[in-house]
């Protein structure tokens, strides 16, 4: 009776300090909550997540298509840097899906009204919408990305051989109540065998599983986040949270097994005693076991869940960065080649800048002016904001009126040592592409066009593929070639302008029609302090050429 005794006072002591340490951690979970709460709704509107996400992470889902953005044209724009200024979201689902939308194009009237129709509600409900990025920010971004799970499912091969341990050393307990029938001392000891044992089992599962384990946890967070999402009435988004309740309901087998595994990885105070009791019946390590075949079973439903969670919180952050940049809708059109704009901004300079006013519309551009006078920038900013355009129906201006234009750039074309490719070569590569047909009228956006060569085959390629592109696509090209101006007749020009006062240049940065009358790359040289023997041996040369019309 003494022996029953003294197991009763040790199973009240551990319950006791259970309960003790579970009260706490919940207490800790609610103030976290209420500060994650306090985060999340005071930066709505404001500013981007501060969690930094590889290229790569975000690509994890994107499947390229050709009426996307490509490779060399996001490069260019820089559009990674500015997805991190866009991005408002608050998990990884959700960036991914930012990142697929940003570089994915709607070319129809049709698909851009549904697209504004959503952010509209959830800008009108800004209430509401704060409420759902706190739903996805208590999920927030993982450590280890899902998508490996969720495109390739569970490899069982790989840790079956712990299958039979596991299913064994679960009836540890029972082991350790028969020891106290036979002594304390020898239950003690057949407690810490048995915990030694398992604890040795989740190393070796966690081990073979490659942080299976882990991403079981983070998918049943998935589900919650699921079931949270699949509860609010949006009208816009109706069709969205249909499915998503459709698949909770199909992935409930999956649901009800993902409870109550956790990653067994190091002791604290709010999970301690928890954890002592998963590794004495080995509830986790059984419970991934029979969960491992489901999940490999509703691949394809638990990467639509994923996807279709990570748009609704894409959704919310372009509604975040709406109003944090005071955006406006775009104006499309289905006329061929209508471009204007008022006041265009570029949205990764400063307050500071100067906008741009113009009306490409059934034009082609030629775009002059001297050194830094703001000629990259400004194709950097009508590309961005054409492609803004197409995947969000926003605009960094007070307006723009575009028909749907592919948008193709040659900007900062740049030689590969890996592909032993000249500079030459990999312009020549990525003009190519501009050659080709597409199915959407292409805006074509060039820089310095063929400047890997020398002058005079440099002007003759320029001018012909120049002139070709021209006759079935939209062209804006910046050149320091003056002589193109004369030749490509088919063109309107514009240029960029400086003044030099004070031993010092000056620039206003404003696109001006007609073509560049000035050069500044001698007077920079001047006022960077060159000698003066270079200095007046290249305005003496400069001349001279001019003269004898020789370049």
């Amino acid at each position: 009776m003494n022996q029953y005794e003294g197991a009763y006072h040790i199973l009240g002591m551990v319950v006791l300090i259970y309960a003790v340490i579970f009260l706490f951690g919940q207490y800790q979970k609610s103030s976290y909550l209420k500060s994650l709460m306090h985060i999340t709704y005071s930066r709505f509107g404001k500013e981007e997540t501060d969690v930094k996400l590889s290229e790569d992470v975000l690509k994890e889902i994107y499947e390229e298509n050709p009426s996307d953005v490509d490779d060399i044209t996001f490069k260019d724009l820089e559009f990674y840097r500015l997805y991190k200024k866009l991005n408002h979201t608050d998990s990884i689902m959700g960036s991914q899906a930012l990142y697929n939308m940003l570089r994915n194009q709607h070319y129809t009237i049709k698909e851009q009204e549904v697209l504004r129709n959503k952010i509209v509600e959830l800008e009108e409900k800004a209430d509401l919408t704060k409420e759902i990025k706190f739903e996805f920010a208590k999920v927030g971004f993982f450590k280890k990305s899902l998508t490996n799970l969720l495109k390739n499912g569970i490899d069982y091969e790989k840790f079956k051989n712990l299958k039979l341990p596991t299913r064994i050393m679960r009836f540890g307990i029972v082991f350790v109540a028969l020891a106290v029938l036979v002594d304390k001392m020898f239950a003690v000891m057949v407690l810490f065998l048995v915990l030694l044992a398992n604890f040795y089992i989740y190393r070796e599962l966690n081990k073979a599983t490659a942080g299976s384990i882990l991403d079981i946890v983070n998918l049943r967070s998935i589900f919650n986040l699921g079931i949270q999402i699949g509860k609010y009435k949006i009208d816009s988004l109706s069709e969205e949270i249909a499915e998503i309740n459709e698949l909770n309901s199909r992935l409930k087998r999956i649901q009800k097994k993902s409870k109550g595994i956790r990653y067994f990885k190091t002791f604290d105070e709010s999970e301690g005693i928890r954890k002592i009791f998963d590794l004495l019946f080995l509830n986790e390590a059984n419970k991934f076991y029979s969960i491992a075949d489901e999940i490999n079973k509703s691949r394809e439903d638990l990467l639509k869940l994923y996807e279709k969670l990570g748009y609704i919180n894409a959704l919310t952050s372009i509604v975040s960065y709406k109003i944090a940049k005071n955006l406006n809708f775009v104006e499309f059109v289905e006329e061929d080649f209508i471009l204007e704009a008022e006041s265009l901004r570029h949205p990764l300079l400063g307050e500071e800048q100067v906008s741009q006013d113009f009306d490409f519309s059934n034009k082609d551009i030629l775009i002059t002016g001297s050194n830094a006078s703001g000629k990259s920038t400004f194709l950097r900013n009508l590309g961005i904001n054409v492609i803004l355009a197409n995947s969000l129906g926003l605009t960094h201006s007070k307006r723009l009126k575009t028909s749907f234009f592919k948008v193709e750039s040659a900007i900062d074309i740049s030689d590969s040592l890996e592909e032993k490719m000249s500079y030459f070569m990999a312009e020549t590569k990525a003009i190519k592409r501009m050659i080709e047909s597409f199915e959407i009228k292409k805006l074509l956006i060039l820089d310095e066009i063929f400047k890997g060569t020398n002058t005079i085959d440099r002007i003759s390629a320029a001018y012909n593929t120049l002139s070709y592109i021209a006759k079935s696509a939209t062209v804006v090209a910046a050149t320091h070639d003056i002589e193109l101006t004369e030749l490509l007749k088919e063109y309107t020009n514009y240029h960029f302008e400086e003044q030099i006062e004070d031993e010092d240049i000056r620039f206003d940065y404003k696109l001006k029609i007609g073509r560049a009358e000035s050069r500044n790359a001698i007077a920079i040289l001047n006022l960077m302090g060159y000698p003066r023997e270079i200095i007046d041996g290249s305005y003496k040369l400069a001349s001279y050429l001019e003269d004898k019309k020789n370049i």
